[in-house]
């Protein structure tokens, strides 16, 4: 996914992979006489609406603490084993500029350190019940969590998550994938607006990892035709996409029948060609030369 340079690329037609080259890679269609190599690529996402200040229970802060607590947190823990152990290109890692403005927060980090006290006692209470069976047992593993991530909170947190994910960028463990800023879905979006909200998305993930993403992880992996030519204007080389979104099944995101340039049409032959869909699949810029239009 990473790889932005047709020219260099590994496959044998110029930077495409066998499913964008209008190739099915089922084996109900016919083999193809070109060899293909293995490529594997973790694509880690994720996302969360801006929560602070938005209430507690079932959607409001609560969500985002549970998330921190259960996922970003042995996350971080993991990967900076890793880097410890020297290890590069783990994974690709998406991180939108909406959660990690949250990880940032002042408040936020108050209420999760909070969050966390408030686990842990919650814990402490399970030990000392002994009905239904299997409570006080349970109690005991998670009074054990709760203080193992209260200790990562206070030791590595103080200041935030951006500068962990900026440790893990400059030793080359993760990849970064930035995104706009506020995660819209851009085919509904004026082309205006859709380049404001991705240049300072980009401009947002600049400002706190001192890098600059290259990729991106596309809201709701939502594609229009003409959309790629925005991106590398700002510079992205690479995004995820959502194959019926290529194969044009979204209102607004369906291809005219004849695409207007190479690989334009090499997008639409891979997603109309043959009938297996991706559900999310990694497209390298440039890709057009003009815009195709929308119907």
């Amino acid at each position: 996914m990473t790889q932005s340079n047709p020219g260099s690329s590994p496959y044998p037609s110029g930077g495409w992979p066998p499913r964008l080259r209008g190739e099915c890679p089922q084996r109900s269609c016919p083999p193809s006489s070109e060899p293909v190599p293995g490529l594997f690529t973790l694509v880690l996402h994720t996302h969360l609406p801006w929560l602070a200040h938005h209430g507690r229970w079932p959607v409001g802060e609560e969500w985002l603490y549970q998330s921190w607590s259960a996922a970003y947190l042995p996350l971080m823990r993991v990967l900076r084993t890793l880097a410890d152990e020297e290890r590069r290109h783990v994974v690709t890692l998406g991180m939108t500029p909406v959660v990690t403005a949250q990880l940032d927060d002042p408040y936020c980090l108050s209420g999760m350190h909070h969050w966390l006290a408030n686990w842990q006692l919650r814990a402490l209470e399970a030990t000392t019940l002994r009905e239904p069976e299997g409570l006080r047992a349970f109690g005991i593993r998670e009074y054990a969590e709760a203080g193992r991530a209260l200790d990562d909170f206070a030791t590595l947190w103080r200041h935030g998550g951006s500068p962990l994910l900026r440790g893990l960028i400059d030793t080359g463990t993760i990849e970064l994938l930035g995104g706009p800023l506020s995660h819209p879905f851009q085919p509904l979006l004026n082309p205006r607006l859709r380049e404001f909200a991705l240049r300072e998305g980009l401009a947002d993930a600049g400002q706190r990892f001192a890098h600059t993403p290259t990729g991106i992880w596309a809201p709701e992996c939502a594609y229009a035709p003409g959309m790629e030519t925005g991106y590398a204007a700002a510079g992205v080389g690479h995004f995820m996409v959502d194959g019926p979104s290529l194969h044009g099944d979204t209102a607004l995101g369906r291809p005219s029948p004849t695409p207007t340039s190479s690989r334009s049409a090499a997008i639409y032959r891979s997603a109309t060609g043959c009938g297996h869909r991706s559900p999310a699949i990694p497209v390298t810029l440039p890709i057009v030369t003009s815009t195709p239009t929308i119907t």
